[in-house]
């Protein structure tokens, strides 16, 4: 729960409608080939059932700073990625290779004001990346040796 009382997760839906608005109007920002069709609000649901704390970030980046993956390449951005989830934007979050190169180091988890628990959407996207066939073979040979089910 946030200090100050801000329901986050309407934050995000709020985040969510400003983009689709964004799209339509053809406007470019962090985004600039999204179109409404390229927004599932499903997967953003379907996400968020198997890691309710996906919506609680409100992509303050403190997960990024800390991440031993990032620091090695800038383009792994745990913060972009929950945004991509909360977007709705599932084709990006599934095809992005960070779901398969986070090591779950916890850190992000440490230093998180909100408690999002990363390795577990992590879990969740995994799974929705195989079901969707957007994981790569090795990352396949790997999740079957871990447990996904654990709480």
């Amino acid at each position: 729960r946030c200090p100050q009382g801000v329901n986050i997760g309407e934050v995000a839906d709020v985040v969510s409608r400003m983009a689709e608005e964004v799209a339509k109007a053809g406007a470019r920002g962090s985004q600039p080939n999204v179109k409404p069709a390229d927004l599932d609000r499903q997967f953003k649901l379907k996400v968020s059932k198997m890691a309710e704390s996906v919506t609680a970030c409100f992509t303050c980046g403190s997960c990024t700073a800390v991440c031993p993956e990032a620091l090695f390449d800038p383009e792994k951005d745990a913060r972009r990625f929950i945004r991509r989830v909360n977007l709705g934007l599932r084709d990006e979050a599934l095809a992005d290779e960070f779901k398969d190169i986070c090591a779950t180091h916890y850190r992000c988890l440490s230093r998180c004001p909100q408690g999002v628990q990363i390795s577990r959407i992590m879990d969740a996207i995994k799974r929705c990346a195989v079901e969707d066939g957007y994981t790569y073979p090795i990352s396949l040979a790997a999740l079957e040796r871990v447990d996904l089910s654990r709480d």
